[in-house]
C-alpha cells in the first residue's frame, strides 16, 4: 500500500515475498506510485473523514467503497496505457497476486492501497476505454444516488423541526404569571417556524439570545421597576437583536418600517418625545440605560391608551398610534389577528409574539 504523511513525505510498502520476483515487485511499485501520482493517498484522508462522518449510513459506505474501486481501476489504465506495461504482464501480477493472497486484508487506516486483485480488474484491462465525458457521467449519477437520500435525511430533519399550532398555544399557556400574554394564531405560528426552521430565522434568534444574556439583567430590571412584562424583552429581540446599533448601521432588523437606533431601535422623533437628545454629535438612544428608561415610558403609555390589549400597544409601538386609531376607527374591530389577516396592520405583532415564545423557550433553536 502506499501512504503518505504531512511533512514526512510518499511511502510505498509492499510485502517481503514481492522481492523474489522482479516483475512483480515492479509493477506493484509502479502501481502505488500511480496512487501518489494522483493524490490518492492525500484524498484518503478527506475519504477517512467521510466515513467516519457518516459511518452509519449505508449508502455513504458503498460509495466511499466505490470511491475506492475506482481510484484501483484508474491506477490500472494509468499504467497499461503507457509503453512501459504491457497489459498482459500487469495482468499475470494480478493473478498471481491473487493465487498468493487468497483473503482480502482490510488496509490501515488513512492509506490507499491495490485491494484483492478480481476478475473484473483483469477483464478491464483488455476493454475498450471508455470517454472521461462517460466516466463523468457515471461519477454524477453516483453521487447524486448517495447524497440524494442524505438530502432527504436533512429535509426531514428540519421539517421535524416544525411547531404545531396546537404545541405553539401549548407554550404560550405556560406563561409566568403576570408576563406579557401570547395569543397564538396562524400568522404567530408560520413567524415561530421561521425563527426555528431557516438558518436566517435561527442565526439572527441566536444572536438575540445570546446578546441578552449579557444585558438581560439591566433591561428586565428598569421593566419591572416600572411594573412592565419580563416578555417586552422579545421586542428588543426583534428590534436590533439586543445590539445596540446607530441609526446608520447595517445589520439586520426583523422590525419593518422607518429604522431607529439603539437597542430598542427608537425613530428620532420618539426618542425627543421621551427626554431622549438626538441631535448632531449626541444621541442619547445609545445609551442602553436612558433609552430602555424611554421604552418603558413609552411601552406603559401604549398599554394605557389602548386599554390594557398588549398586542394593539406592540402594533402602535412599531406604526405609530395614528396609525392604529385610524384602523380601530374606521374597521370598529380590535382583534389584531384579523386586523393582521386582512392586512390592515402589519406583522409586527405576531413576530414579537413568536420572539416572546422564544424567549422562554429557546430550547426550540437546538
Amino acid at each position: 500500500y502506499s501512504v503518505w504523511f504531512p511533512g514526512r513525505g510518499a511511502w510505498v510498502v509492499v510485502p517481503a515475498v514481492l522481492l523474489e520476483d522482479a516483475e512483480a515487485f515492479r509493477l506493484t511499485v509502479r502501481h502505488e506510485l500511480q496512487h501518489h501520482r494522483q493524490r490518492d493517498t492525500v484524498f484518503a484522508y478527506a475519504r477517512l473523514g467521510f466515513d467516519s462522518a457518516f459511518f452509519w449510513n449505508p449508502f455513504a459506505r458503498a460509495f466511499s467503497r466505490w470511491l475506492a474501486d475506482c481510484q484501483e481501476f484508474a491506477c490500472d489504465e494509468a499504467l497499461v496505457t503507457g509503453p512501459r506495461v504491457p497489459a498482459e504482464a500487469y495482468a499475470r501480477c494480478l493473478l498471481q497476486a491473487s493465487l498468493r493472497v487468497p483473503g482480502s486484508s482490510p488496509l490501515p487506516a488513512g492509506v490507499t492501497g491495490m485491494s484483492h486483485p478480481t476478475v473484473r480488474r483483469i477483464h478491464m484491462l483488455f476493454e475498450p476505454r471508455p470517454r472521461s465525458s462517460v466516466r463523468a457521467l457515471g461519477l454524477v449519477l453516483s453521487l447524486s444516488l448517495v447524497m440524494t437520500p442524505l438530502a432527504l435525511w436533512a429535509q426531514g430533519a428540519a421539517r421535524g423541526r416544525v411547531v404545531s399550532l396546537a404545541e405553539a398555544r401549548a407554550l404560550a399557556a405556560a406563561q409566568p404569571e403576570g408576563d406579557l400574554p401570547v395569543v397564538v394564531d396562524a400568522a404567530v405560528v408560520e413567524q415561530l417556524n421561521r425563527f426555528v426552521t431557516t438558518p436566517k430565522g435561527r442565526d439572527f434568534m441566536r444572536k438575540a439570545l445570546a446578546n441578552l444574556a449579557v444585558h438581560r439583567e439591566a433591561l428586565a430590571g428598569t421593566l419591572r421597576s416600572k411594573s412592565l412584562p419580563e416578555g417586552l424583552l422579545a421586542v428588543a429581540m426583534v428590534e436590533s437583536a439586543v445590539s445596540n446599533l446607530p441609526e446608520t448601521s447595517g445589520e439586520p432588523s426583523l422590525a419593518p418600517g422607518q429604522r431607529g437606533a439603539g437597542v430598542w431601535m427608537f425613530i428620532p422623533e420618539t426618542a425627543r418625545r421621551y427626554g431622549l437628545k438626538v441631535e448632531a454629535g449626541r444621541d442619547e438612544r445609545l445609551d442602553v440605560a436612558r433609552e430602555t428608561e424611554a421604552a418603558a415610558a413609552l411601552f406603559q403609555a401604549l398599554h394605557a391608551r389602548y386599554g390594557g390589549d398588549w398586542r394593539l400597544a406592540l402594533a402602535a409601538y412599531n406604526q405609530g398610534e395614528g396609525v392604529v386609531d385610524r384602523v380601530l376607527a374606521e374597521t370598529k374591530v380590535r382583534d389584531v389577528s384579523e386586523l393582521t389577516r386582512t392586512g390592515k396592520l402589519n406583522g409586527y405583532t405576531s413576530t414579537v409574539q413568536a420572539a416572546v415564545l422564544l424567549l422562554r423557550n429557546p430550547h426550540l433553536l437546538d
